[in-house]
């Protein structure tokens, strides 16, 4: 390849960095003339840039001051939502526990019922066990009654009469003990929610102060739980004001696109302020010693954008003006050419010409021989044809060249 197209590609390429070294540099002059004091600037196209600057500046702000809460809001609900999923599982476990302990607290308050004076509060409570268990008192009365009256009876009246009765009984008796533990359950439940308490002592009343501890537990959560869905149902409203139902993952998106948006603005914002600073000289109105250092730099740097673009003009001016000779040269010569062949043609149609009247004569002569004006004579012989193409009639393509470039001058 040229050389000086290598020189001017090299050119080019160190020109581009330049500009790219020009166009950082305004966006740092404009960056720091926004952090100066701006009372002194009295050029109203730099004050509108500087406006508009502060104007993305506060719109990346509120894209970001949007983000965090979005993240905040989505970490809090999750938080809640775990939270009222631990409250779930404690309060079930707790209860649970409470009712594994309804059927030995049910049992044992009967027990007590059945010894204190006054019962008629707590009957109610009670009877459902009272009944059951005077149905089988009765029950075991009907099945020793059938056991006394079968001890005298024979085999066969044993099996067919007493068998049957007793297993009706027994069947009976198993549904009622079945159907005690059931209410012994649900008694236990009722008797934690009323004031039997106060008639236990020892170990039942220590089992009553646990299920009491329990149920308080449970009350706390509960509350605690009811203030939790309360706070979560306004970390909602503050997502839905958003747009987000469930996942924020799309909106937080959406904004960082629209600061990387504003961002790539500002940077342009920046960029003509700095260009302003420039091409206006804005130094003495805006002292300040860094900006007069970048100031100075991007001459310098100009400086070298202008000697490499004279220094591009001046091999392009070569390279085209060496092409252009080379070519005029070429021109030059197939102009020649056509000339001579040109020339040829001419001289090619005199000779036709030349025949043609030969032609035409001997054709008059040969019809007055035929009206018997004149005797017949052999036709002249014509000269011969020249050979055009070897005929030497120009220089050769050396000499014609430097005669035809001596013409040129």
């Amino acid at each position: 390849m040229d050389s000086r197209k290598n020189e001017i590609n090299q050119n080019e390429a160190d020109i581009a960095a330049n500009d790219e070294k020009i166009t950082a540099e305004c966006i740092l002059i404009g960056k720091r003339i926004t952090e100066l004091d701006r009372h002194p600037i009295q050029n109203e196209e730099c004050l509108k840039y500087l406006n508009n600057i502060d104007s993305l500046r506060r719109s990346i702000e509120n894209y970001q001051e949007d983000i965090n809460i979005i993240q905040l809001a989505l970490q809090r609900k999750k938080e809640l939502s775990s939270q009222l999923e631990e409250n779930k599982k404690r309060l079930n476990d707790l209860q649970k526990d409470r009712e594994t302990r309804f059927v030995e607290l049910g049992a044992a308050s009967y027990t007590v019922f059945k010894g204190i004076e006054n019962q008629a509060p707590y009957r109610t409570m009670f009877e459902e066990l009272l009944r059951l268990d005077a149905d089988m008192d009765r029950l075991h009365g009907e099945l020793k009654d059938l056991g006394e009256q079968e001890k005298d009876k024979g085999f066969f009246e044993k099996l067919f009469k007493y068998k049957g009765k007793k297993f009706s009984v027994r069947s009976n008796l198993s549904k009622a003990e079945k159907e005690k533990i059931r209410t012994l359950e649900e008694v236990g439940r009722r008797v934690v929610e009323s004031d039997f308490v106060q008639h236990t002592s020892g170990d039942l009343r220590t089992i009553f102060d646990l299920d009491a501890d329990k149920k308080r537990e449970s009350k706390r959560i509960s509350e605690e739980d009811k203030e939790t869905r309360n706070e979560l149902e306004k970390v909602s409203t503050q997502l839905l004001q958003y747009g987000i139902e469930e996942y924020g993952d799309d909106k937080i998106q959406e904004f960082e696109k629209r600061i990387e948006d504003v961002r790539r603005e500002l940077q342009v914002m920046y960029c003509w302020a700095g260009q302003l600073y420039m091409e206006r000289d804005l130094r003495n109105e805006i002292p300040d010693s860094t900006l007069a250092t970048k100031f100075d730099a991007i001459v310098s740097i100009r400086d070298s954008i202008r000697r490499k673009q004279q220094r591009i003009y001046r091999l392009k001016a070569d390279v085209e003006i060496e092409e252009l000779t080379k070519k005029d040269k070429s021109l030059r010569q197939r102009k020649r050419q056509l000339e001579e062949e040109m020339r040829i043609k001419e001289r090619q149609i005199g000779v036709i010409d030349l025949e043609l009247t030969t032609g035409e004569r001997r054709l008059e002569e040969l019809k007055r021989v035929l009206s018997g004006e004149v005797p017949y004579t052999e036709p002249s012989p014509l000269p011969p044809t020249p050979d055009f193409y070897t005929e030497k009639t120009d220089l050769p393509p050396e000499q014609t060249d430097s005669s035809a470039d001596e013409k040129s001058a």
